[in-house]
């Protein structure tokens, strides 16, 4: 697992424990307290995977909504959720996992699946 999925986690626990109300502003928090690099807390697009997850009500404890525009990324993050609810073993496949989210588009992965992977291992998406 890495640095997104951690804060993946971790904002997904702040907002199941009520500590924040909004995906974005648990999302700064947990980057902010695992990410030293201004650069790695800055990134978008683990940001708006987390976020589009949270949209469509995937993570648990979330209620859906509108909490991000970006459509790729949240495009991506709804099919790999889909494709670990057919079959969790991808979770160990996570190059797999991006060819389907991608839909076999060459696109280059940042951190998306790390954050889908890490939410799904630790039974945090529904």
């Amino acid at each position: 697992m890495g640095q997104y999925g951690e804060v993946a986690k971790m904002a997904a626990r702040l907002l199941s424990g009520r500590t924040f109300t909004q995906p974005d502003e648990a999302w700064r928090e947990a980057a902010g307290r695992l990410l030293l690099a201004p650069s790695s807390r800055a990134k978008v697009c683990p940001r708006t995977t987390f976020l589009g997850l949270c949209g469509t009500g995937a993570v648990r404890g979330v209620r859906a909504g509108s909490y991000t525009r970006a459509t790729h990324n949240s495009r991506y993050a709804e099919r790999a959720a889909d494709a670990l609810r057919s079959d969790p073993a991808l979770a160990g496949a996570p190059s797999r996992l991006w060819r389907i989210a991608t839909e076999g588009k060459e696109v280059q992965p940042n951190g998306q699946m790390d954050v889908v992977t890490s939410l799904w291992s630790e039974g945090l998406l529904r």
